[in-house]
């Protein structure tokens, strides 16, 4: 049949021609092979900005297992309608008991409130939700441990900051960044951290080694991805001009 065939074609073209390899995929109605392309390929293409392509790709489908690389692909285009996907996604994972998607789309839901930035209202609440995976899933690993202690803080921050649980969640951020594969994470959790010494904490002397120890990370990394470069700037230019330096700022 031509879907066969499609299907075919997209098997040999998927390492040297990915996209094409995706659209004959979507046009194969072919919903576990646009799975396995974007599981293999989704965060590069996002990471290029082919947000709406993807969303493109994955507008003809009803699918659960698309239903995360539709919250990502819509995260930074409609932020609030990304977080509802991001929760369905979440508690998919849980059924599944896939454990990294669960958490995944925990931190994509954080990051929705980010983005859309001061509708802050239900933040807070991600921490209890991220307790209750940890109670049911056990507690994340790797790169996630780390990525969702930094996600917690940054709600504890803007959501409930009187909530006891905002110290650990800042010595867990603390602890982790040094341990962090990716260099983006590392450098947005550090801003993240480098606000909470310095306005919350009153770690005047812990947050003016932070802010040294990065900003000069964030000159030097050519290869550093233009969001996380952007956060940082955001929050060192406060502190630039907390601390009486408005050229720096």
């Amino acid at each position: 049949t031509r879907n066969r065939s499609r299907r075919d074609l997209a098997d040999r073209v998927a390492k040297t021609m990915p996209e094409a390899a995706m659209q004959l995929r979507v046009d194969a109605k072919d919903a576990p092979g646009v799975v396995e392309l974007l599981e293999a390929r989704g965060r590069e293409w996002l990471a290029r900005g082919m947000h709406r392509t993807v969303l493109g790709w994955l507008a003809s489908f009803d699918d659960d297992a698309l239903v995360y690389w539709c919250a990502q692909a819509l995260l930074p285009l409609e932020p609030e309608d990304a977080r509802p996907l991001f929760s369905q996604a979440r508690k998919l994972g849980v059924e599944c008991k896939d454990a990294a998607r669960a958490y995944e789309a925990w931190c994509g839901e954080v990051a929705s409130y980010v983005v859309q930035w001061g509708a802050v209202h239900g933040l807070a609440n991600l921490v209890d939700d991220l307790e209750a995976l940890e109670a049911t899933l056990g507690a994340p690993t790797g790169e996630l441990r780390f990525r969702t202690s930094a996600d917690a803080l940054t709600a504890l921050m803007y959501g409930r900051a009187e909530d006891p649980r905002i110290v650990a969640y800042a010595e867990a951020t603390a602890r982790a960044i040094e341990h962090a594969v990716d260099p983006g994470a590392r450098i947005t959790a550090a801003a993240q951290l480098l606000i909470y010494k310095l306005w919350w904490a009153g770690d005047f002397p812990g947050g003016r080694a932070l802010y040294a120890s990065f900003d000069d990370q964030v000159a030097k990394g050519e290869d550093l991805a233009p969001l996380p470069r952007l956060i940082w700037w955001s929050c060192a230019s406060i502190v630039d001009w907390q601390c009486g330096k408005p050229a720096d700022c």
